[in-house]
């Protein structure tokens, strides 16, 4: 079974005028598609043709990662050429989750661990023709060991998590969570306790903690009108300006899928490019939010990137709903 991938793409010829869906190709199993591997080194891979007339239809500027089973390195990530460094990342990192989810078991996580090898498209020609030595680059972060998330919570916090643990209470989505924490005001305070004192580890002392902290706060309070979502966008960006993703993962993590949740509810603005920055803020969130490290958090990241899927705007259609049910099947390997 190969792993490649590619989306469907509606064009319309500009000699003739006929109308087509076009397969263009973003993730290519070298071993399982060699005539792709060729197509990329004559330069053609992304050159859409006309089936009636035969002429060049479109040249697409698209990212692609290429998989080589048995070789070093067995990943090669080419970034579109007219995307910024931001954009490249999160571009990787959803081809990535794809092929990992792909792969299953057959994943390797040190794959990435000395990072990424991104590889320009005409630099990328080359190596595929000669076996160029390429060098790594950081385009996608080294995946998260495991942890204990337990062990690095203060006392109050982790008396009040196994009590929870212990009295049977099921939280099965945000909403059982901001009930729960409307009856235990104490929780609040002692989760914002808790978010505060790792942020202030981590940051520098530049009088930015207490910004920080007054932002979680107003971010722990519950919604109690949809228009209050364009706020939150804001003061989710705020935040994550204040919090390194080196410094403090998690809460850079939550920071991330909170920010996914309020672009995706968000009813101001443009709707399709809410939706799009929703999916770029949940593929972030999952760098850290690993199956492995964090599995509930995984798998309701998961959830909220398959519903923005199912309610994308842009793209193909058929090729959202496809990734939409992609993301809730894996979801569903943890939310039994």
């Amino acid at each position: 079974m190969g792993y490649s991938y590619a989306e469907s793409v509606s064009l319309s010829c500009p000699s003739c005028r006929t109308e087509f869906a076009a397969q263009c190709w973003q993730i290519v199993d070298g071993v399982e598609r060699p005539d792709l591997l060729k197509r990329i080194q004559r330069g053609k891979l992304h050159r859409m043709v006309c089936p009636d007339c035969g002429r060049v239809a479109a040249t697409l500027d698209r990212p692609l990662l290429i998989y080589r089973p048995g070789q070093t390195p067995s990943l090669l990530f080419s970034p579109a050429e007219q995307t910024s460094r931001e954009e490249d990342q999160a571009q990787a990192q959803a081809l990535i989750l794809r092929l990992r989810q792909g792969l299953g078991a057959a994943w390797q996580d040190d794959w990435l661990e000395p990072g990424l090898t991104g590889v320009p498209r005409p630099q990328l020609i080359q190596v595929l023709e000669s076996g160029l030595p390429v060098a790594a680059t950081t385009t996608a972060p080294q995946p998260t060991p495991p942890t204990n998330p337990l062990e690095e919570l203060p006392a109050p916090l982790k008396e009040l998590l196994m009590e929870l643990a212990q009295s049977g209470v099921d939280l099965n989505s945000p909403e059982d969570l901001e009930k729960l924490l409307q009856s235990r005001p104490e929780l609040r305070a002692a989760i914002m306790a808790a978010m505060g004192s790792r942020v202030s580890e981590s940051a520098p002392s530049s009088g930015n903690t207490g910004d920080l902290q007054q932002i979680l706060q107003e971010l722990s309070q519950p919604v109690q009108d949809i228009r209050q979502m364009g706020r939150r966008v804001e003061l989710c960006r705020q935040a994550l300006t204040l919090v390194s993703h080196q410094g403090n993962k998690e809460l850079w993590a939550a920071l991330q899928g909170n920010l996914g949740n309020s672009l995706a509810q968000n009813p101001l603005g443009n709707r399709a490019q809410n939706i799009e920055q929703a999916i770029t803020a949940y593929q972030q969130a999952l760098t850290v939010r690993t199956q492995t490290a964090m599995p509930v958090e995984w798998a309701t990241t998961m959830m909220n990137l398959a519903n923005a899927y199912r309610n994308r705007i842009r793209g193909d259609k058929a090729a959202n709903i496809e990734q939409a049910i992609t993301a809730y099947q894996q979801a569903l390997t943890v939310m039994t």
